[in-house]
């Protein structure tokens, strides 16, 4: 538990994705600090600039177009998008024909535009920014920091250390995809108790049948805007406590 009897502090950690799934707000909202992890290496052909929305046909891939030919070893935070191409345009009105008839596309849809109609450099920028509006729409105040900010250095398990320490968290939240790096013994040896979990997908309304998972959070809120957070809080998480 938490240094001096206390409860302990949760930290979860995750790259900036584009249009995060629910399991990523899962992990927010189990958190007590959630940190932004945009320092690393950028990974090609992953959920970091890309994502899936649904439509009638199935599922459709959203993707930012970036200019990292050259430049794969630069930092998340360094990636640049391609702004030769009308990703954005185009993007928006795959939205905005997939949910233009949802319950909720009044609610959210017009704030969610303003975004898409701002001219963006960074690829970091453009899914922080969406991030932090996504967790606005699910009510979720766990505070979050960016690695940037702290300055973090490590790798692998040590960088887990090192944000613990920048935060005083005594817990740390990894993900199954985090099983390929994490050393718990040397979380352990820190000092800091650590949970690998596993996110099991809640089936909620969609417009269209059957039902798909693993899409963008977009596609729970703009059907179930008003509970969208109580399908989120009823997903379920495993976690395995490695000692």
């Amino acid at each position: 538990m938490g240094g001096g009897g206390g409860r302990e502090v949760i930290l979860a950690g995750h790259q900036p994705e584009y249009l995060p799934y629910l399991g990523y707000f899962q992990k927010v909202a189990r958190a007590d600090h959630f940190m932004i992890v945009d320092h690393v290496q950028y990974a090609r052909r992953d959920f970091q600039n890309r994502n899936y929305i649904r439509n009638r046909t199935g599922k459709i891939l959203l993707t930012v177009p970036v200019l990292n030919k050259g430049h794969h070893d630069l930092p998340f935070n360094e990636i640049l998008i391609n702004r030769q191409e009308p990703w954005a345009r185009k993007n928006w009105r795959s939205l905005y024909f997939a949910y233009k008839d949802a319950p909720y596309w009044s609610r959210y849809g017009p704030e969610l535009e303003a975004i898409y109609q701002r001219s963006w450099e960074r690829l970091a920028d453009l899914n922080i920014t969406l991030i932090r509006l996504f967790m606005d729409w699910l009510g979720l105040t766990v505070p979050v920091t960016l690695s940037s900010q702290h300055g973090i250095r490590g790798s692998k398990t040590d960088m887990l250390v090192e944000m613990c320490r920048m935060v005083g968290a005594d817990t740390y939240l990894s993900g199954q995809g985090a099983r390929d790096y994490v050393e718990p013994d040397v979380l352990a040896r820190a000092g800091i108790r650590h949970f690998f979990c596993r996110f099991i997908h809640p089936e909620y309304s969609q417009r269209f049948t059957p039902f798909i998972p693993n899409l963008s959070v977009v596609d729970l809120l703009f059907n179930n805007g008003d509970h969208a957070r109580e399908i989120l809080d009823q997903a379920v998480i495993l976690s395995t406590l490695e000692s």
